[in-house]
């Protein structure tokens, strides 16, 4: 896969591997969920990477009859280059919290073990944090009362995607779909 592709374009087709959107609608949701609040998309911003993705074949618009709003849904070229880039991410990624967020937001490319394989790295990798977190919490003193609480934040927030990630992993999500 030779196509470089910006978190934000990764968004696009994430979003749109679930449903058709339009612009607005693809804007809205950013807003409606936290972790792509940080997703750096505008309305000219939008339109670019829209027309980027149009010319690589990998999302198509249509309009309603008698309406002037363009449809947009991921090709199946979008879709193929979505599942080999989290497929390739999750051989490599880290704990990188945000580009994690992006490969949830697709999961539905991927076949059931696919699905399971990528969320069992992500609880690895989660798993690793969290017991390296303990540790270093060892290390200071009491009184440090601000570094003892953004690592404790951390750490609860880390156990619990832990914990969500094993929920999906376990079936009780879309991994069975």
């Amino acid at each position: 896969m030779n196509l470089l592709i910006s978190n934000e374009e990764l968004y696009i087709l994430g979003c749109l591997s679930y449903t058709a959107m339009t612009l607005s609608q693809l804007d809205d949701y950013r807003f409606l969920t936290p972790d792509f609040r940080w997703v750096q998309l505008d309305v000219d911003l939008m339109h670019r990477d829209m027309n980027f993705l149009q010319r690589r074949r990998l999302i198509q618009w249509e309009r309603n009859p008698g309406e002037t709003v363009r449809i947009y849904s991921i090709t199946d070229e979008g879709r193929r280059l979505l599942r080999e880039y989290l497929l390739a991410e999750t051989n490599t990624f880290d704990v990188m919290y945000l580009d994690f967020s992006l490969i949830l937001n697709a999961l539905d490319v991927l076949n059931r073990d696919e699905r399971v394989l990528v969320v069992t790295r992500r609880c690895a990798v989660l798993q690793r944090e969290i017991d390296e977190l303990k540790k270093y919490q060892n290390t200071f003193d009491e009184t440090d009362t601000v570094r003892l609480s953004i690592l404790e934040y951390y750490l609860q927030r880390w156990q619990a995607e832990l914990i969500w990630m094993n929920g999906l992993k376990g079936g009780r999500s879309q991994l069975n779909e």
